[in-house]
């Protein structure tokens, strides 16, 4: 196998944190400007509930992921992972 080699700079930590950051924002703001009181089973309930939390959450992952070890973020990102 060919070893590929990762280099995450600073710029770009801060670029996908600040895009990371946004993502968070924004599913935010559709939790609380969506209607809620759908029935757990409702696909409604899926749509604008559980897919913007999904979102923040994947979100905050990445970007605490970034920040504690952005090498690893961005192999598993591109698919290199072992």
């Amino acid at each position: 196998m060919k070893h590929c080699s990762f280099r995450v700079g600073p710029a770009l930590r801060i670029a996908w944190g600040v895009v990371l950051a946004m993502h968070v924002v924004l599913a935010g703001l559709v939790l609380r400007f969506m209607p809620h009181g759908f029935p757990l089973l409702h696909p409604r309930f899926a749509l604008w509930s559980l897919a913007p939390m999904s979102v923040a959450f994947v979100s905050l992952a990445l970007s605490l992921g970034l920040w504690q070890a952005p090498r690893l973020v961005a192999r598993v990102a591109v698919g290199h992972a072992e």
